[in-house]
């Protein structure tokens, strides 16, 4: 076969000629660095300091004719120039605030040419060979594809990154007030609802339980993994949620993984409200068993399902007590009188609920007065008792199943005993502090009744969620990186977690928010809201 020509063009960024410098806050000093390269979506820096990939930091860019444009920035790419003495390029993306529009127009316009004239257009010849299409073709479908696709999926993020807030990392313990991005914010956006995580008697107990057992368990729950805290700590939960026996795994979403995809069977059925966590939806598909979606707390659409199947089918009706998008509870009375009914038993995971619902903050199922009564019950450890882990409470037929049967749980290392000893504590908090309950319904009410004053659409709720609909996807990222500047810490949350015309801030109350805290948190959504024109 004749060789073939083929002319490709590759397109490479020019270096500017004009002197162009940036001094980053990450780094920790006053130096300014010349900027190696940079476009409408970042620039790239050299430096002896190594921050990490994904750290958010401010940027002060000086550009020619002593205009100063003041950047937040994200660190996108980190690569190694020199190994001795140490030098790295960092890829930094702009995000979108502060003086981000009036960097890409310095860009566009930086030297009296635009942007698209600054390519220089590079030819490169490949001579074509006999079979070179085939192995090309081949090397695509093979690990260089994958390596690509992983590339080009890692680019797509790093465009994403640039106008979300997502990944912020915290330099101090998770409390009303967190250190992060080298400034203190008023947290609102943890899931530790009563502020546990670093509250003295809990600490404490760690502290003690390390001393006494170390670090890790040592091994799976079968063989060496079990030890005193889990026992202890089983007891207990069980206790807390009115069923005979707990089994502990190491996370709430392996909580339902394992009783869903171990319970069930092809030839039962499984009826699950549209608006469960996604771990509930990826157990019930794992199962192999019929899934039946309906509506959120529709009772009425449920019953009509359950009627259209016989009496000795299998039937589980799965539940979140509180929903952790909306900050509603499902109405367990009814879903407990309907599941008797028709012979189905009950699935409540209650990870928002624990340690928050109830006068003793035992759950949703004793705010809704049916405590005891519901035979499955999962709670995680990671919520309002500050810790991590998940706990599966039900009948002991049921947790010796399980821990016989499933192999995620039995081929998992069994939680620290640390971690145990941290949720024991965390229980007894709860016991003795029981003002801790009434904060968060004082702190729910004031929030909720500031916000809908200031003009937000803030829907019913009685847990430490409170839900600000947006309704606009960019919009919804807009304020909260306001906030963020503002030094409030909270989170947009959009697709696929909601629909994206139900873009929202998922505002998270803590007990130990003052009304202060909160009262400023309120005069910061109104100059937000302002300044995008929500309000």
């Amino acid at each position: 076969m004749d060789n073939q020509i083929i002319e490709r063009r590759q397109f490479v960024r020019a270096v500017p000629s004009e002197l162009i410098e940036a001094r980053l806050e990450i780094l920790k000093d006053d130096q300014f660095r010349q900027v190696t390269d940079f476009s409408g979506k970042g620039f790239c820096v050299r430096t002896s300091t190594p921050p990490a990939e994904g750290d958010y930091t401010n940027a002060l860019l000086l550009l020619p004719g002593e205009e100063r444009l003041d950047l937040s920035v994200r660190v996108a790419r980190r690569r190694t120039i020199a190994e001795a003495p140490a030098l790295y390029e960092l890829g930094l993306m702009v995000m979108e605030r502060r003086d981000a529009q009036k960097y890409r127009l310095a860009v566009e316009t930086i030297g009296g040419r635009p942007l698209e004239d600054r390519r220089v257009a590079q030819r490169r010849t490949n001579i074509e060979w006999e079979g070179g299409a085939e192995r090309r073709e081949a090397g695509r479908r093979g690990k260089s594809f994958l390596k690509n696709r992983l590339l080009e999926a890692a680019k797509a993020l790093d465009r994403w990154g640039a106008s979300h807030t997502y990944g912020r990392v915290l330099e101090s313990a998770c409390d009303g007030r967190v250190l992060t991005q080298g400034r203190s914010k008023l947290m609102l956006g943890a899931n530790s609802y009563l502020g546990l995580t670093n509250h003295p008697h809990v600490v404490e107990k760690v502290l003690q339980a390390s001393k006494r057992y170390g670090a890790g368990a040592g091994g799976v729950r079968a063989l060496s993994g079990t030890m005193v805290p889990h026992r202890e700590l089983e007891d207990r939960l069980a206790a807390f949620k009115g069923t005979e026996a707990c089994l502990l795994v190491p996370s709430g979403y392996m909580a339902n993984w394992v009783v869903l995809s171990t319970l069930l069977q092809k030839s039962d059925v499984v009826f699950c409200d549209e608006r469960n966590h996604a771990s509930i939806v990826d157990g019930c598909r794992a199962s192999g068993a019929t899934v039946r979606f309906y509506r959120h707390n529709d009772m009425v659409g449920l019953e009509k399902k359950l009627r259209q199947y016989d009496e000795d089918r299998g039937k589980l009706v799965v539940t979140d007590g509180v929903f952790s998008m909306d900050g509603d509870t499902a109405p367990l009375k009814v879903f407990v009188d309907i599941a008797k009914k028709y012979g189905a038993m009950t699935y409540v995971d209650d990870a928002h609920g624990t340690g928050v619902m109830g006068k003793r903050g035992r759950g949703t199922a004793e705010h809704c007065g049916v405590f005891g009564k519901i035979d499955i019950t999962v709670a995680t450890l990671s919520k309002a008792l500050g810790a991590v882990g998940g706990a599966i409470c039900g009948s002991r037929s049921l947790i010796k199943h399980i821990s016989h049967q499933a192999r995620s749980f039995i081929f998992t290392s069994a939680l620290p005993p640390t971690v145990c000893a941290a949720v024991m504590g965390a229980l007894d908090v709860i016991d003795a502090e029981p003002e801790l309950l009434e904060n968060i319904k004082r702190n729910r009410e004031f929030l909720v009744q500031g916000l809908r004053h200031l003009g937000y659409k803030v829907p019913e709720t009685v847990s430490a969620i409170v839900p600000v609909i947006i309704g606009d996807e960019v919009k919804t990222y807009q304020l909260a990186n306001c906030l963020d500047e503002m030094d409030v810490f909270v989170n947009a949350v959009s697709r696929p977690a909601v629909p994206r015309e139900l873009s929202r801030l998922r505002v998270s109350l803590m007990a130990t928010h003052t009304l202060d805290d909160l009262d400023r948190a309120l005069e910061s959504f109104r100059k937000a809201g302002q300044k995008i024109g929500l309000i």
